[in-house]
Protein backbone atom coordinates (compact mmCIF):
# COMPACT_ATOMS: atom_id res chain seq x y z
CA UNK A 1 0.00 0.00 0.00
CA UNK A 2 1.21 3.44 -0.74
CA UNK A 3 2.19 5.38 2.20
CA UNK A 4 -0.09 8.79 1.94
CA UNK A 5 2.11 10.67 4.01
CA UNK A 6 5.34 10.21 1.46
CA UNK A 7 5.68 14.18 -0.28
CA UNK A 8 5.71 14.44 -4.16
CA UNK A 9 8.02 16.97 -4.41
CA UNK A 10 10.84 16.27 -6.49
CA UNK A 11 9.10 13.06 -7.71
CA UNK A 12 8.82 13.36 -11.62
CA UNK A 13 8.31 10.31 -13.36
CA UNK A 14 9.72 10.20 -16.93
CA UNK A 15 10.20 6.78 -18.59
CA UNK A 16 7.94 5.44 -20.77
CA UNK A 17 8.52 1.76 -18.94
CA UNK A 18 6.49 3.50 -15.97
CA UNK A 19 3.64 3.42 -17.60
CA UNK A 20 1.96 0.36 -16.85
CA UNK A 21 3.17 0.16 -13.50
CA UNK A 22 1.41 3.62 -13.04
CA UNK A 23 -1.44 2.57 -14.60
CA UNK A 24 -1.80 -0.90 -12.76
CA UNK A 25 -1.47 1.54 -9.20
CA UNK A 26 -4.23 4.01 -10.40
CA UNK A 27 -6.27 0.64 -10.97
CA UNK A 28 -5.77 -1.01 -7.90
CA UNK A 29 -5.74 2.22 -5.34
CA UNK A 30 -7.73 5.19 -4.84
CA UNK A 31 -4.51 6.90 -3.67
CA UNK A 32 -4.08 10.47 -5.18
CA UNK A 33 -0.47 10.32 -5.40
CA UNK A 34 -0.40 7.29 -8.27
CA UNK A 35 -2.52 9.67 -9.85
CA UNK A 36 -0.92 12.33 -10.03
CA UNK A 37 2.44 10.52 -10.71
CA UNK A 38 0.60 9.11 -13.49
CA UNK A 39 -0.81 12.01 -14.62
CA UNK A 40 2.48 14.04 -14.66
CA UNK A 41 3.89 10.90 -16.53
CA UNK A 42 1.28 10.49 -19.46
CA UNK A 43 1.19 14.47 -19.97
CA UNK A 44 4.87 14.33 -20.63
CA UNK A 45 3.68 12.15 -24.13
CA UNK A 46 0.92 14.90 -24.76
CA UNK A 47 -1.84 12.35 -23.12
CA UNK A 48 -3.42 15.97 -22.33
CA UNK A 49 -6.85 14.85 -21.73
CA UNK A 50 -6.28 11.19 -19.87
CA UNK A 51 -3.58 13.17 -17.77
CA UNK A 52 -6.44 16.02 -16.94
CA UNK A 53 -9.20 13.43 -16.17
CA UNK A 54 -6.60 11.75 -13.48
CA UNK A 55 -6.03 15.53 -11.79
CA UNK A 56 -9.77 15.98 -11.65
CA UNK A 57 -10.53 12.88 -10.13
CA UNK A 58 -8.36 13.54 -7.17
CA UNK A 59 -10.98 16.17 -6.09
CA UNK A 60 -9.79 18.41 -3.07
CA UNK A 61 -8.48 15.30 -1.08
CA UNK A 62 -4.66 16.46 -1.72
CA UNK A 63 -2.75 17.44 1.18
CA UNK A 64 0.58 18.70 -1.18
CA UNK A 65 0.49 22.21 -2.57
CA UNK A 66 2.49 21.14 -5.28
CA UNK A 67 0.06 19.27 -6.36
CA UNK A 68 -2.69 22.02 -6.68
CA UNK A 69 0.06 24.08 -8.10
CA UNK A 70 0.61 21.87 -10.78
CA UNK A 71 -2.89 21.36 -11.50
CA UNK A 72 -3.61 24.83 -11.34
CA UNK A 73 -0.86 25.28 -14.60
CA UNK A 74 -3.25 23.24 -16.56
CA UNK A 75 -6.36 25.27 -15.94
CA UNK A 76 -7.90 28.60 -16.51
CA UNK A 77 -9.71 31.29 -14.59
CA UNK A 78 -11.56 30.76 -11.80
CA UNK A 79 -10.63 26.88 -11.59
CA UNK A 80 -6.72 27.89 -11.73
CA UNK A 81 -7.26 30.53 -8.90
CA UNK A 82 -9.09 28.33 -6.83
CA UNK A 83 -6.06 25.73 -6.99
CA UNK A 84 -3.64 28.33 -6.33
CA UNK A 85 -5.09 29.83 -3.15
CA UNK A 86 -5.87 25.96 -1.86
CA UNK A 87 -1.59 25.59 -3.00
CA UNK A 88 -1.19 28.73 -0.31
CA UNK A 89 -3.27 27.61 2.14
CA UNK A 90 -0.82 24.52 2.57
CA UNK A 91 2.41 26.37 2.02
CA UNK A 92 3.93 29.38 1.44
CA UNK A 93 6.10 29.84 -1.74
CA UNK A 94 7.14 32.67 -4.24
CA UNK A 95 6.10 30.34 -6.56
CA UNK A 96 2.30 30.34 -5.23
CA UNK A 97 2.70 33.88 -4.94
CA UNK A 98 4.05 34.71 -8.64
CA UNK A 99 1.45 32.04 -9.91
CA UNK A 100 -1.52 34.11 -8.32
CA UNK A 101 -0.33 37.26 -9.96
CA UNK A 102 0.07 35.73 -13.21
CA UNK A 103 -3.17 34.46 -13.11
CA UNK A 104 -4.69 37.73 -11.58
CA UNK A 105 -3.11 39.55 -14.27
CA UNK A 106 -4.05 37.61 -17.61
CA UNK A 107 -7.34 38.15 -16.17
CA UNK A 108 -6.40 42.42 -16.48
CA UNK A 109 -7.67 41.93 -12.24
CA UNK A 110 -4.56 44.44 -11.63
CA UNK A 111 -5.65 45.53 -8.28
CA UNK A 112 -5.73 42.20 -7.06
CA UNK A 113 -2.38 41.15 -8.56
CA UNK A 114 -1.42 43.86 -6.81
CA UNK A 115 -1.90 42.92 -3.32
CA UNK A 116 -1.52 39.44 -3.79
CA UNK A 117 2.59 40.42 -4.86
CA UNK A 118 2.98 43.20 -1.92
CA UNK A 119 2.15 40.79 0.29
CA UNK A 120 4.65 38.30 -0.93
CA UNK A 121 7.54 40.70 -1.01
CA UNK A 122 7.03 40.88 2.87
CA UNK A 123 8.48 38.18 2.86
CA UNK A 124 10.73 37.09 -0.18
CA UNK A 125 13.04 39.29 -2.45
CA UNK A 126 13.24 36.68 -5.32
CA UNK A 127 13.69 38.11 -8.72
CA UNK A 128 10.62 37.01 -9.82
CA UNK A 129 8.33 39.04 -6.86
CA UNK A 130 10.29 42.18 -7.44
CA UNK A 131 10.00 42.35 -11.28
CA UNK A 132 6.49 41.24 -10.58
CA UNK A 133 5.62 43.89 -8.36
CA UNK A 134 7.34 46.52 -10.56
CA UNK A 135 5.14 45.76 -13.14
CA UNK A 136 2.02 45.57 -10.85
CA UNK A 137 2.46 48.63 -9.30
CA UNK A 138 2.93 50.38 -13.25
CA UNK A 139 -0.41 48.81 -13.95
CA UNK A 140 -1.88 50.00 -11.51
CA UNK A 141 -0.70 53.96 -12.50
CA UNK A 142 1.53 54.27 -9.08
CA UNK A 143 4.27 55.59 -11.25
CA UNK A 144 5.94 57.25 -8.78
CA UNK A 145 5.81 54.33 -6.39
CA UNK A 146 6.84 52.32 -8.74
CA UNK A 147 10.47 54.31 -9.14
CA UNK A 148 11.01 54.72 -6.17
CA UNK A 149 10.63 51.09 -5.65
CA UNK A 150 12.67 50.77 -8.87
CA UNK A 151 16.22 52.60 -7.67
CA UNK A 152 16.64 50.42 -4.88
CA UNK A 153 16.00 47.42 -5.63
CA UNK A 154 18.53 45.14 -7.19
CA UNK A 155 17.68 42.71 -10.31
CA UNK A 156 20.17 39.32 -10.78
CA UNK A 157 20.81 39.96 -14.58
CA UNK A 158 19.56 36.41 -16.32
CA UNK A 159 19.77 33.90 -18.94
CA UNK A 160 16.79 34.55 -19.94
CA UNK A 161 16.87 37.97 -19.83
CA UNK A 162 14.51 39.39 -17.46
CA UNK A 163 14.55 42.49 -16.22
CA UNK A 164 12.54 45.55 -14.88
CA UNK A 165 13.43 48.00 -17.64
CA UNK A 166 10.51 47.47 -19.31
CA UNK A 167 8.57 48.94 -16.39
CA UNK A 168 11.00 51.23 -15.55
CA UNK A 169 10.69 53.25 -19.06
CA UNK A 170 6.90 52.87 -18.89
CA UNK A 171 6.51 54.60 -15.44
CA UNK A 172 8.81 57.50 -16.95
CA UNK A 173 6.94 57.43 -20.40
CA UNK A 174 3.63 57.68 -18.45
CA UNK A 175 4.86 60.64 -16.40
CA UNK A 176 6.28 62.37 -19.44
CA UNK A 177 2.86 61.96 -20.98
CA UNK A 178 1.32 63.44 -18.16
CA UNK A 179 3.81 66.46 -17.90
CA UNK A 180 3.04 67.06 -21.99
CA UNK A 181 -1.06 67.27 -21.17
CA UNK A 182 -0.01 70.01 -18.72
CA UNK A 183 2.37 71.64 -20.81
CA UNK A 184 5.05 71.31 -18.68
CA UNK A 185 7.76 70.55 -21.33
CA UNK A 186 10.62 70.69 -18.97
CA UNK A 187 9.23 67.71 -16.76
CA UNK A 188 8.52 65.86 -19.83
CA UNK A 189 11.87 65.98 -21.18
CA UNK A 190 13.42 65.28 -17.70
CA UNK A 191 11.30 62.01 -17.78
CA UNK A 192 12.04 60.96 -21.39
CA UNK A 193 15.77 60.90 -20.31
CA UNK A 194 15.11 59.55 -16.85
CA UNK A 195 13.18 56.56 -19.12
CA UNK A 196 16.31 56.24 -21.20
CA UNK A 197 18.60 55.90 -18.13
CA UNK A 198 18.60 52.07 -18.67
CA UNK A 199 20.02 51.50 -15.03
CA UNK A 200 22.24 48.93 -14.20
CA UNK A 201 20.37 47.55 -11.08
CA UNK A 202 17.31 46.43 -13.09
CA UNK A 203 18.90 43.71 -14.95
CA UNK A 204 19.75 44.90 -18.32
CA UNK A 205 21.66 47.61 -20.14
CA UNK A 206 20.59 49.16 -23.25
CA UNK A 207 19.07 46.89 -25.87
CA UNK A 208 20.78 46.57 -28.92
CA UNK A 209 17.66 48.08 -30.56
CA UNK A 210 17.59 51.49 -29.02
CA UNK A 211 16.65 54.04 -29.67
CA UNK A 212 14.55 54.13 -33.09
CA UNK A 213 12.68 50.45 -32.31
CA UNK A 214 12.78 50.90 -28.17
CA UNK A 215 10.53 54.32 -29.04
CA UNK A 216 8.64 53.20 -31.80
CA UNK A 217 5.52 52.88 -30.33
CA UNK A 218 6.01 56.47 -28.73
CA UNK A 219 3.68 59.77 -29.41
CA UNK A 220 5.06 61.94 -31.59
CA UNK A 221 6.06 64.63 -29.26
CA UNK A 222 7.81 61.70 -27.03
CA UNK A 223 10.00 60.72 -29.57
CA UNK A 224 10.60 63.95 -30.49
CA UNK A 225 11.87 64.40 -27.20
CA UNK A 226 13.48 61.13 -27.08
CA UNK A 227 15.87 61.82 -29.95
CA UNK A 228 16.28 65.43 -28.49
CA UNK A 229 17.69 63.73 -24.82
CA UNK A 230 19.46 61.04 -26.31
CA UNK A 231 22.91 62.55 -28.38
CA UNK A 232 23.71 63.74 -24.77
CA UNK A 233 23.75 60.50 -22.79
Amino acid sequence: APDSSRPIAFAMPFRRESLPALSAAVARSDCWQFRYLYAVLLASFDRDQEADRLLDECGDRPDDAIFYLYRASRRSGEAALKDLRRAEQLHCSWRIGYALYENLGEADRWAEALAVIRRYREHSSANRINLAFANALVRNHLYDEAIEFMQTVVILPSEGGESATSSWVEAWRSLAAAALEKGDCESAERAVASALSFPENLGSGRPYDFPENFVADWSDQLKEIAHRVFPSR
